[in-house]
């Protein structure tokens, strides 16, 4: 889990202040990233696109990943202004844009909103002892929360 205010590298959810290039989540097992979500708190969040790079074996303060430390890119993509609480999750295998939710006082309905998932390497591999970190760019939200899926062999 990930967790971050700012554009760039996003924080472990819990570490005590650094961001994932310089402390990142380490896998148990060889596997492949299977899906990703995240809830928001946001207040009038702009139109545009809002980009997540599901990274592994980032250096250590980098100020972004390269090419090819990019497993995957989550493309959160906003058509009007929202704001509430927003939520959204993909998998690997969906085809095309998928539903964001968002609340604001009121059950969640369907948001202005899509994600989708690019795979950057065919499969979304990881490996045993692979350092995994979250860039993104920009940043949508103040306060939010990712979780990146992995399922590994063990």
């Amino acid at each position: 889990m990930f967790s971050g205010a700012n554009t760039g590298f996003q924080r472990i959810a819990g570490s005590p202040g650094a961001t994932s290039q310089a402390i990142p989540y380490v896998t148990g097992g060889a596997g492949s990233i299977v899906g990703f979500s995240g809830s928001l708190d946001i207040n009038n969040l702009s139109p545009g696109t809002y980009n997540f790079s599901l990274c592994s074996n980032v250096i250590n303060n980098a100020a972004a990943p390269v090419v090819g430390n990019i497993i995957s890119t989550i493309a959160l993509t906003v058509t009007a202004t929202i704001s509430g609480t927003l939520k959204f999750a993909v998998r690997s295998t969906d085809v095309g844009p998928q539903t964001v939710f968002v609340s604001n006082g009121a059950p969640y309905v369907t948001a202005p909103a899509t994600v989708a998932w690019t795979s950057n390497i065919a499969g979304n591999p990881v490996a045993l002892r692979d350092a995994i970190s979250l860039y993104s760019n920009p940043s949508p939200a103040s306060t939010a929360v990712y979780t990146i899926f992995i399922s590994t062999g063990i």
